[in-house]
Formats: C-alpha cells, sequence, structure tokens
C-alpha cells in the first residue's frame, strides 16, 4: 500500500483508515482461525496440541525477531523506516508463499 498508493505524498489519510480496518478485520479472523486450530487439536493426541502451541509460541518470536532485523539494517529517518518495513512485509509474505507450496505439496503427496 505504501508502494502504490501513500508513496511518501503528505496528506494521504484514507489510505490509513483504509488500513486500520483491514487490519481489524484480519485481526478478527486469526482470533476464529486460531481458536478453530486450538480446538481441533484438543480433539487429537497431546502432541499435536503441544505443536500447535509451540508453533504460535515460534512465529511470535519469529516475526519479533524479523522486525528487529529489518529496523537495524537500515538508518532511522522517514526514508529508512520505510524501506525497513518494506523489507519485513516482502519478507513476511515470501516466507507465507514459502508456507503455503510446502503444505500443498504435502497435501499432493498424501494423495
Amino acid at each position: 500500500m505504501d508502494v502504490y498508493y501513500v508513496n511518501g505524498r503528505v496528506g494521504v489519510y484514507s489510505g490509513f483508515g483504509v488500513t486500520v480496518v483491514l487490519v481489524g478485520v484480519c485481526g478478527i479472523a486469526d482470533a476464529f482461525v486460531q481458536g478453530g486450530v486450538t480446538g481441533a487439536a484438543s480433539e487429537l493426541p497431546e502432541r499435536y496440541m503441544q505443536a500447535t502451541v509451540a508453533g504460535t509460541a515460534a512465529s511470535g518470536v519469529l516475526v519479533s525477531l524479523l522486525r528487529i532485523l529489518t529496523k537495524a539494517v537500515y538508518p532511522q529517518d522517514a526514508h529508512g523506516l520505510r524501506r525497513s518495513a518494506n523489507l519485513y512485509f516482502i519478507f513476511s509474505i515470501a516466507m507465507m508463499i514459502l508456507c503455503s507450496l510446502l503444505q500443498c505439496g504435502a497435501l499432493a503427496s498424501r494423495n
């Protein structure tokens, strides 16, 4: 959104409102999915619940480390912060695509 819509222009505030609404929607969706995954794992043997909780904890640590690293790479001015945020989101999207591909491959190999 920053690259294509805001791109350093002053006074573009509707994009911020859209972003806040979308972040709220994603948070609500995440709460439903997390509850469903935990509920499904609770009906399985203990190792699945342990894997679910460990995966959630590891993802939180990895996201925090990623943000610290991307902020450390660039200077702490407006341009550097924008570039570090873009790097963070590019890396995050690449990881989501990789995880999706690995999941699709695992599902395909089962069939």
